[in-house]
């Protein structure tokens, strides 16, 4: 499975991060390319009923493409997730340093 990535400096985070498990928040598009050359491309917002990869076809009623399936690209959106991510560990990092810096000054 195929995951492109722009954003080079955030790789070296993200390159030993297992994708087990991407909620479609941050996901882009997924392109599923079968056998035959074809290619069937599904949009953020086609996607908000859709739990996991392996049920995507099945949930978007394209079963039968299943056992034809060579690859499954997942572009994801790197700066919604580096925006969420850094927001949240500047938060969870001011939680501590606050404490440190408070009971520092007493």
């Amino acid at each position: 499975m195929g995951i492109k990535k722009k954003d080079r400096s955030f790789d070296d985070i993200l390159k030993d991060v297992i994708y087990d498990d991407i909620p479609t928040e941050y996901i882009r598009t997924i392109t599923v390319r079968l056998h035959d050359g074809r290619a069937i491309e599904f949009e953020q917002s086609e996607l908000q009923d859709v739990k996991t990869t392996s049920e995507l076809l099945i949930a978007k009623g394209l079963e039968e493409f299943a056992p034809m399936v060579a690859d499954v690209e997942i572009d994801m959106d790197l700066p919604k997730l580096k925006r969420d991510v850094t927001k949240y560990v500047a938060t969870l990092l001011a939680k501590h340093f606050d404490e440190e810096d408070n009971d520092s000054k007493k």
